[in-house]
Protein backbone atom coordinates (compact mmCIF):
# COMPACT_ATOMS: atom_id res chain seq x y z
CA UNK A 1 0.00 0.00 0.00
CA UNK A 2 1.24 3.49 -0.87
CA UNK A 3 1.88 5.68 2.16
CA UNK A 4 0.17 9.01 1.54
CA UNK A 5 0.61 12.19 3.50
CA UNK A 6 -1.57 15.16 2.62
CA UNK A 7 -1.78 18.81 3.57
CA UNK A 8 -3.49 22.06 2.72
CA UNK A 9 -1.13 25.04 2.50
CA UNK A 10 -1.66 28.78 2.32
CA UNK A 11 -3.03 31.54 4.52
CA UNK A 12 -5.43 31.37 6.21
CA UNK A 13 -5.98 27.62 6.46
CA UNK A 14 -7.40 27.25 9.96
CA UNK A 15 -10.96 27.07 8.56
CA UNK A 16 -10.14 24.70 5.69
CA UNK A 17 -12.41 21.71 5.08
CA UNK A 18 -9.94 20.15 2.65
CA UNK A 19 -8.57 17.66 5.24
CA UNK A 20 -12.13 16.42 5.77
CA UNK A 21 -12.47 15.97 2.01
CA UNK A 22 -9.25 13.97 1.82
CA UNK A 23 -10.57 11.61 4.48
CA UNK A 24 -14.09 11.40 3.00
CA UNK A 25 -12.83 10.41 -0.44
CA UNK A 26 -10.27 7.95 0.98
CA UNK A 27 -12.94 6.31 3.17
CA UNK A 28 -15.29 6.05 0.19
CA UNK A 29 -12.61 4.37 -1.94
CA UNK A 30 -11.72 1.91 0.83
CA UNK A 31 -15.40 0.95 1.11
CA UNK A 32 -15.27 0.30 -2.62
CA UNK A 33 -12.37 -2.12 -2.11
CA UNK A 34 -9.41 0.17 -2.84
CA UNK A 35 -6.33 -0.20 -0.61
CA UNK A 36 -5.84 3.47 0.10
CA UNK A 37 -4.99 5.22 3.33
CA UNK A 38 -3.99 8.80 4.07
CA UNK A 39 -1.72 8.51 7.07
CA UNK A 40 -1.14 12.11 8.05
CA UNK A 41 -2.96 15.36 7.51
CA UNK A 42 -1.15 18.56 8.31
CA UNK A 43 -2.22 22.14 7.63
CA UNK A 44 0.67 24.41 6.65
CA UNK A 45 -0.08 28.06 7.39
CA UNK A 46 2.35 29.99 5.23
CA UNK A 47 2.69 32.77 2.68
CA UNK A 48 5.61 30.95 1.03
CA UNK A 49 5.24 28.05 -1.44
CA UNK A 50 8.88 26.84 -1.18
CA UNK A 51 8.37 26.53 2.59
CA UNK A 52 5.27 24.38 2.09
CA UNK A 53 7.08 22.20 -0.45
CA UNK A 54 10.08 21.83 1.86
CA UNK A 55 7.86 20.69 4.74
CA UNK A 56 6.24 18.12 2.46
CA UNK A 57 9.58 16.86 1.12
CA UNK A 58 11.08 16.63 4.60
CA UNK A 59 8.03 14.74 5.82
CA UNK A 60 8.48 12.11 3.13
CA UNK A 61 12.22 11.83 3.80
CA UNK A 62 11.72 11.46 7.56
CA UNK A 63 9.08 8.80 6.95
CA UNK A 64 11.56 6.88 4.81
CA UNK A 65 14.21 7.00 7.55
CA UNK A 66 11.72 5.48 9.97
CA UNK A 67 11.25 2.32 7.88
CA UNK A 68 12.38 -0.99 9.38
CA UNK A 69 15.96 -1.91 8.55
CA UNK A 70 16.14 -4.50 5.81
CA UNK A 71 12.53 -4.03 4.78
CA UNK A 72 11.64 -2.80 1.33
CA UNK A 73 10.70 0.84 1.60
CA UNK A 74 7.07 1.40 0.65
CA UNK A 75 6.23 3.95 -2.00
CA UNK A 76 5.43 7.31 -0.47
CA UNK A 77 3.55 10.31 -1.79
CA UNK A 78 2.79 13.75 -0.44
CA UNK A 79 -0.33 15.53 -1.67
CA UNK A 80 -0.47 19.29 -1.31
CA UNK A 81 -3.65 21.32 -1.81
CA UNK A 82 -2.85 25.00 -2.27
CA UNK A 83 -4.99 27.98 -1.39
CA UNK A 84 -4.45 31.73 -1.32
CA UNK A 85 -1.83 33.17 -1.75
CA UNK A 86 0.23 30.22 -3.02
CA UNK A 87 -1.63 29.30 -6.22
CA UNK A 88 0.31 31.67 -8.48
CA UNK A 89 3.76 31.07 -6.95
CA UNK A 90 5.05 28.26 -9.17
CA UNK A 91 7.48 30.15 -11.47
CA UNK A 92 7.05 29.69 -15.24
CA UNK A 93 10.60 28.35 -15.56
CA UNK A 94 10.06 25.74 -12.84
CA UNK A 95 10.98 22.12 -13.55
CA UNK A 96 7.77 20.96 -11.87
CA UNK A 97 5.65 18.92 -14.27
CA UNK A 98 2.47 20.95 -14.73
CA UNK A 99 -0.64 19.43 -16.28
CA UNK A 100 -2.99 21.13 -18.70
CA UNK A 101 -2.97 24.93 -18.88
CA UNK A 102 -1.41 25.42 -15.42
CA UNK A 103 1.84 26.94 -16.63
CA UNK A 104 0.23 29.22 -19.22
CA UNK A 105 -2.32 30.68 -16.78
CA UNK A 106 0.09 30.75 -13.80
CA UNK A 107 -2.19 28.78 -11.52
CA UNK A 108 -1.47 25.62 -9.55
CA UNK A 109 -3.79 24.59 -6.72
CA UNK A 110 -2.88 20.89 -6.43
CA UNK A 111 0.56 19.27 -6.16
CA UNK A 112 1.86 15.75 -5.72
CA UNK A 113 5.34 14.55 -4.77
CA UNK A 114 5.84 10.89 -5.70
CA UNK A 115 9.21 10.46 -4.00
CA UNK A 116 11.09 11.54 -7.12
CA UNK A 117 9.64 14.89 -8.15
CA UNK A 118 6.67 17.23 -8.12
CA UNK A 119 3.66 17.42 -10.42
CA UNK A 120 1.00 20.10 -10.32
CA UNK A 121 -2.41 20.95 -11.75
CA UNK A 122 -5.10 23.63 -11.74
CA UNK A 123 -8.50 22.16 -10.87
CA UNK A 124 -10.57 25.17 -9.73
CA UNK A 125 -11.92 25.79 -13.23
CA UNK A 126 -12.67 22.13 -13.89
CA UNK A 127 -14.51 22.09 -10.58
CA UNK A 128 -16.60 25.14 -11.46
CA UNK A 129 -17.69 23.56 -14.75
CA UNK A 130 -18.60 20.39 -12.83
CA UNK A 131 -20.71 22.46 -10.40
CA UNK A 132 -22.51 24.04 -13.33
CA UNK A 133 -23.19 20.69 -15.00
CA UNK A 134 -24.41 18.96 -11.85
CA UNK A 135 -26.85 21.84 -11.33
CA UNK A 136 -28.32 21.56 -14.79
CA UNK A 137 -26.28 23.92 -16.97
CA UNK A 138 -25.67 22.29 -20.33
CA UNK A 139 -22.64 23.19 -22.44
CA UNK A 140 -22.62 22.80 -26.23
CA UNK A 141 -21.16 19.65 -27.75
CA UNK A 142 -17.54 19.96 -28.93
CA UNK A 143 -18.60 20.03 -32.57
CA UNK A 144 -21.18 22.77 -31.91
CA UNK A 145 -19.03 25.29 -30.05
CA UNK A 146 -20.00 28.24 -32.22
CA UNK A 147 -21.15 31.12 -30.02
CA UNK A 148 -24.88 31.70 -30.66
CA UNK A 149 -25.88 33.73 -27.61
CA UNK A 150 -27.51 30.77 -25.87
CA UNK A 151 -24.38 29.10 -24.49
CA UNK A 152 -23.79 29.29 -20.70
CA UNK A 153 -22.46 32.65 -19.53
CA UNK A 154 -19.89 32.97 -16.73
CA UNK A 155 -20.34 36.33 -14.97
CA UNK A 156 -16.91 36.60 -13.41
CA UNK A 157 -15.62 39.07 -10.81
CA UNK A 158 -11.88 38.94 -10.12
CA UNK A 159 -8.76 38.33 -12.17
CA UNK A 160 -6.42 36.30 -9.96
CA UNK A 161 -5.21 32.74 -10.40
CA UNK A 162 -8.50 31.05 -9.49
CA UNK A 163 -10.43 33.34 -11.83
CA UNK A 164 -7.98 32.53 -14.64
CA UNK A 165 -8.42 28.81 -14.04
CA UNK A 166 -12.19 29.15 -14.18
CA UNK A 167 -12.12 31.33 -17.30
CA UNK A 168 -9.92 28.75 -19.05
CA UNK A 169 -12.09 25.76 -18.17
CA UNK A 170 -15.32 27.62 -19.00
CA UNK A 171 -13.91 28.49 -22.42
CA UNK A 172 -12.84 24.90 -23.07
CA UNK A 173 -16.37 23.75 -22.17
CA UNK A 174 -17.84 26.09 -24.79
CA UNK A 175 -19.26 28.88 -22.64
CA UNK A 176 -19.01 32.67 -22.87
CA UNK A 177 -17.58 35.00 -20.22
CA UNK A 178 -18.51 38.45 -19.04
CA UNK A 179 -15.75 39.90 -16.89
CA UNK A 180 -17.40 42.27 -14.40
CA UNK A 181 -14.19 43.74 -12.97
CA UNK A 182 -12.17 43.10 -9.83
CA UNK A 183 -9.09 44.03 -7.83
CA UNK A 184 -6.92 42.44 -10.52
CA UNK A 185 -7.58 42.60 -14.23
CA UNK A 186 -8.32 39.50 -16.29
CA UNK A 187 -5.79 39.54 -19.11
CA UNK A 188 -7.76 39.68 -22.36
CA UNK A 189 -4.96 37.83 -24.16
CA UNK A 190 -5.41 34.62 -22.17
CA UNK A 191 -6.85 31.30 -23.41
CA UNK A 192 -10.30 32.69 -22.61
CA UNK A 193 -9.99 35.68 -24.99
CA UNK A 194 -12.28 34.19 -27.64
CA UNK A 195 -15.05 33.71 -25.06
CA UNK A 196 -15.21 37.24 -23.64
CA UNK A 197 -18.31 39.29 -24.44
CA UNK A 198 -19.10 42.95 -23.74
CA UNK A 199 -21.60 44.41 -21.29
CA UNK A 200 -23.76 45.38 -24.27
CA UNK A 201 -23.86 41.77 -25.45
CA UNK A 202 -24.77 40.53 -21.97
CA UNK A 203 -28.12 42.31 -22.08
CA UNK A 204 -29.39 40.09 -24.88
CA UNK A 205 -27.61 36.88 -23.95
CA UNK A 206 -30.10 34.01 -23.59
CA UNK A 207 -27.98 31.30 -22.00
CA UNK A 208 -28.08 30.37 -18.33
CA UNK A 209 -25.65 32.28 -16.17
CA UNK A 210 -23.30 31.42 -13.37
CA UNK A 211 -22.22 34.34 -11.16
CA UNK A 212 -19.10 34.13 -9.00
CA UNK A 213 -16.99 36.71 -7.17
CA UNK A 214 -13.40 35.76 -6.37
CA UNK A 215 -12.70 38.98 -4.48
CA UNK A 216 -14.68 37.93 -1.40
CA UNK A 217 -12.60 37.24 1.75
CA UNK A 218 -11.80 33.59 2.60
CA UNK A 219 -14.26 31.94 5.01
CA UNK A 220 -17.04 34.38 4.04
CA UNK A 221 -20.45 32.83 3.29
CA UNK A 222 -22.24 33.39 0.01
CA UNK A 223 -23.47 36.93 -0.63
CA UNK A 224 -27.26 37.03 -0.28
CA UNK A 225 -27.71 40.26 -2.25
CA UNK A 226 -28.84 38.52 -5.40
CA UNK A 227 -30.25 41.73 -6.84
CA UNK A 228 -26.68 42.54 -7.92
CA UNK A 229 -26.87 39.65 -10.40
CA UNK A 230 -29.33 40.23 -13.26
CA UNK A 231 -31.02 37.15 -14.70
CA UNK A 232 -30.83 35.93 -18.26
CA UNK A 233 -32.79 37.89 -20.86
CA UNK A 234 -34.88 34.80 -21.45
CA UNK A 235 -35.24 32.08 -18.79
CA UNK A 236 -34.05 28.88 -20.44
CA UNK A 237 -33.75 25.42 -18.95
CA UNK A 238 -33.67 26.58 -15.34
CA UNK A 239 -32.52 29.27 -12.90
CA UNK A 240 -29.21 31.08 -13.02
CA UNK A 241 -26.60 30.05 -10.45
CA UNK A 242 -24.86 32.22 -7.87
CA UNK A 243 -21.84 30.30 -6.55
CA UNK A 244 -19.86 31.47 -3.55
CA UNK A 245 -16.09 31.33 -3.88
CA UNK A 246 -15.75 31.10 -0.08
CA UNK A 247 -17.48 29.39 2.80
CA UNK A 248 -18.02 29.84 6.52
CA UNK A 249 -18.32 27.24 9.25
CA UNK A 250 -21.47 25.11 9.28
CA UNK A 251 -23.95 23.75 9.56
CA UNK A 252 -25.27 25.43 6.44
CA UNK A 253 -27.86 25.05 3.71
CA UNK A 254 -25.65 24.39 0.71
CA UNK A 255 -28.31 25.06 -1.93
CA UNK A 256 -31.22 27.46 -1.78
CA UNK A 257 -33.56 29.24 -4.17
CA UNK A 258 -33.73 33.01 -4.05
CA UNK A 259 -35.85 34.75 -6.65
CA UNK A 260 -34.71 33.67 -10.12
CA UNK A 261 -31.44 32.28 -8.79
CA UNK A 262 -30.11 29.09 -7.27
CA UNK A 263 -27.58 30.05 -4.60
CA UNK A 264 -24.76 27.59 -3.88
CA UNK A 265 -22.52 27.66 -0.82
CA UNK A 266 -18.75 27.63 -1.35
CA UNK A 267 -18.63 23.98 -0.35
CA UNK A 268 -19.79 23.15 -3.88
CA UNK A 269 -16.70 24.63 -5.51
CA UNK A 270 -14.40 23.30 -2.79
CA UNK A 271 -15.66 19.72 -3.21
CA UNK A 272 -15.73 19.89 -7.01
CA UNK A 273 -12.16 21.10 -7.44
CA UNK A 274 -11.00 18.51 -4.87
CA UNK A 275 -12.66 15.63 -6.71
CA UNK A 276 -11.17 16.96 -9.95
CA UNK A 277 -7.74 16.78 -8.31
CA UNK A 278 -8.25 13.07 -7.60
CA UNK A 279 -9.30 12.47 -11.23
CA UNK A 280 -6.53 14.50 -12.81
CA UNK A 281 -3.55 14.20 -10.45
CA UNK A 282 -3.86 12.10 -7.31
CA UNK A 283 -5.52 8.92 -8.63
CA UNK A 284 -6.61 9.14 -12.30
CA UNK A 285 -7.13 5.39 -12.42
CA UNK A 286 -9.86 5.58 -9.77
CA UNK A 287 -11.90 8.31 -11.45
CA UNK A 288 -14.91 6.04 -11.93
CA UNK A 289 -14.89 5.03 -8.25
CA UNK A 290 -14.94 8.51 -6.74
CA UNK A 291 -17.97 9.71 -4.76
CA UNK A 292 -20.59 11.90 -6.39
CA UNK A 293 -20.13 15.66 -6.04
CA UNK A 294 -23.52 16.03 -4.33
CA UNK A 295 -22.54 13.42 -1.73
CA UNK A 296 -19.30 15.26 -0.96
CA UNK A 297 -21.19 18.55 -0.54
CA UNK A 298 -23.71 16.87 1.76
CA UNK A 299 -20.84 15.52 3.86
CA UNK A 300 -19.44 19.04 4.29
CA UNK A 301 -22.79 20.69 5.07
CA UNK A 302 -22.55 19.95 8.79
CA UNK A 303 -18.95 21.13 9.12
Amino acid sequence: MVQIRAAVAGHPVHHSLTPALFMFVADHLRESGEALRIELLKNIDTFDLPEAMAIAYTSNRDSSRGADRGAAAPRREFWLSLTTPLKHMVPPESSIELLGESRQIACVNQMLHDGHGWRGAATDGIGLVDVARVNGIQFPAQEDQVKAGSEPLLCLHGGGSTARSCATAWTEAGGSIWWEGGRRALDRRGPWSKSLISAEQVAGHLGRRLHIDFDVPPSSPVDSEITAHPSSASPVEGPDLVVSAAYGLGPVVTTRSEGDHLVLDGRWLLAAQHLAAWRLLFRPGLAESLPELSDAVEQLALM
